[in-house]
């Protein structure tokens, strides 16, 4: 099977920050478990999927997970996301709760556009039991991105000694060198490793039921987000 490859749009800046010397190990521990027919999630063509979607001149929002979800068809490349179709796992139905939280907020503070520019966080008017589409939030500058980019099924983390985390600091580096406005949700110890001084960082605990109830379903990251990204653009 063939090897991932990175999006043309990012390999000026993988080059300049070290990502595409640090990209060889995570690849080499990829290329021998797919040498050995094992299973990897997410698929191999769906590895770097959020770079494919949003090149990194339009980052205006990172959102960091841990790893792709190990289950059978659910990881899509993008932290957090599910195909169309496929009923939201927990963590995923926390991140609508703590939506609908923000935004009723934002109502009872007459602040109604907190929630919709930038980033239009909310887009339909279904049933919060309904899957969150997340490339939505792709589309508009959000980069949804798993701190371990591949996992084997059934085993969460399993791939964290790939060398995976290296890759995503040099990643995250270069994103900070650019200059521009961004923000960054670290949702978890895994992506609050990544914290960094030079740009405005939201940390919660991480979404998924074990810990979600400690805080995060109330901390309105989104509105808070967009209300930093206002005063840049």
């Amino acid at each position: 099977m063939e090897i991932p490859r990175i999006p043309a749009a990012w390999v000026p800046l993988l080059q300049k920050c070290g990502a595409l010397d640090a990209l060889q190990v995570p690849l080499y521990h990829l290329r021998q478990a797919l040498d050995s027919r094992e299973t990897v999630y997410p698929p191999p063509i769906k590895v770097f999927r959020a770079l494919e979607i949003l090149p990194p001149e339009k980052v205006r929002v990172v959102i960091m997970g841990q790893d792709p979800y190990p289950g059978h068809g659910l990881a899509t490349g993008l932290s957090f996301a599910v195909p169309e179709g496929v009923p939201s796992p927990p963590s995923l139905v926390n991140i609508a709760k703590a939506l609908a939280w923000d935004q009723e907020a934002c109502r009872r503070e007459g602040r109604e556009e907190a929630m919709k520019h930038p980033i239009a966080w909310i887009r339909k008017t279904s049933s919060w039991d309904s899957p969150l589409r997340l490339e939505d939030w792709a589309d508009q500058g959000v980069l949804l991105l798993n701190e371990t980019l591949t996992v084997s099924p059934g085993k969460p983390g399993s791939h964290r000694s790939w060398g995976w985390g290296d890759w995503t600091s040099c990643l995250l580096e270069g994103l900070v060198q650019q200059g521009q406005p961004m923000v960054w949700m670290l949702w978890g110890k895994e992506a609050q490793k990544h914290r960094n001084s030079k740009v405005h960082c939201l940390e919660s605990v991480h979404p998924s039921p074990l810990s979600a109830y400690r805080g995060f379903l109330q901390c309105r990251h989104f509105s808070q987000a967009n209300q930093v990204l206002s005063t840049y653009l």
